[in-house]
């Protein structure tokens, strides 16, 4: 033990003492680095306090201006104001988003827009079913609403044309429903129609869920297609609200595409 010693003893004179590298010194700065940097901080502060007065005045200008401005455009645009979140509307799937949707698609409906919103609504449709021949937005399109279970009904005489929206804002499908409505439809045409479009309304697009024991006609499944609010609906109220001529439903259409802002495709 005592050769250990010595000998570590002997090598310790001939290197010298123990000096830890730089790279592993703490960082952490010394009572006396700290001290030097405050009086440092305070001369420089002594000698440009006046510069540093004007430029925290300047500062505190420029956010009270920012501050006012944000204040401004909040009063008025409101953007937190939003009818249908306010009455607690807004998750009602037929007293809200079916009424809504059939109130603009009615061209002669209490907007007093003619058949701007209907108009809209059908190049949608056309562009979903470029084989099928859709009539022109007129006065000659019904809108109907809860009909023998239908949710929204677009009728258009002569030529004859149905088009039905399943709108299911939240709602589970019922069995077979949408197969139902489109075969009593179907039948009652007496084959007039060749096709009768169903369009499958969600928040987010999704097809409705059948019963997979149960066989579909063919020309049922060549009609359904699937539209959400997320993307046919809000496409439908933006492209159409430029063109809107009363402020009142410019305001309800705009609030209510503010309430669709929530969903957004996957």
């Amino acid at each position: 033990m005592s050769d250990i010693k010595s000998n570590s003893s002997a090598m310790q004179s001939m290197s010298g003492p123990t000096v830890m590298p730089a790279a592993l010194k703490p960082d952490t700065p010394s009572f006396a680095d700290i001290s030097i940097f405050l009086e440092d901080f305070g001369r420089r502060f002594a000698a440009n306090s006046d510069d540093i007065r004007r430029n925290l005045n300047d500062l505190h200008k420029v956010a009270a201006g920012g501050l006012a401005a944000h204040s401004q455009r909040r009063m008025a645009f409101a953007p937190g104001f939003n009818i249908f979140t306010i009455t607690e509307r807004a998750n009602f799937e037929v007293t809200t988003h079916s009424a809504m949707i059939a109130a603009l698609l009615d061209p002669a409906g209490a907007h007093e827009q003619g058949p701007l919103f209907l108009a809209g609504f059908l190049d949608i449709v056309k562009r979903l079913y470029p084989s099928v021949s859709i009539p022109d937005a007129t006065l000659r399109w019904q809108i109907d609403r809860e009909v023998r279970g239908v949710d929204i009904l677009l009728t258009h005489l002569s030529p004859d044309v149905k088009i039905i929206i399943e709108n299911k804002w939240f709602a589970a499908d019922q069995d077979q429903q949408t197969v139902r409505y489109w075969k009593r439809l179907f039948k009652e045409s007496r084959g007039r129609l060749a096709s009768i479009p169903v369009l499958y309304l969600a928040p987010t697009r999704r097809a409705p869920r059948f019963d997979p024991k149960q066989r579909r006609p063919a020309q049922f499944n060549r009609d359904l297609k699937s539209i959400s609010y997320a993307t046919e609906i809000r496409e439908w109220l933006s492209t159409t609200f430029p063109a809107i001529g009363s402020t009142r439903v410019r305001e309800t259409v705009l609030q209510y595409l503010d309430l669709l802002e929530q969903f957004d495709e996957a």
